[in-house]
């Protein structure tokens, strides 16, 4: 195994976790989101 096929192997994990780090912020966005939508539906308590 060369050098070239380590670095290739690295571009690859490095792009699985781009991906999976990408999944996961929209996951969070979509959470905060719904929990926004809900807070704002709630009459304001006095």
């Amino acid at each position: 195994m060369t050098i070239q096929d380590l670095g290739s192997i690295g571009e690859l994990v490095a792009a699985a976790a781009a991906i999976a780090t990408l999944a996961y912020l929209a996951v969070q966005i979509r959470h905060l989101s719904n929990a926004t939508r809900t807070d704002a539906a709630r009459p304001a308590a006095r």
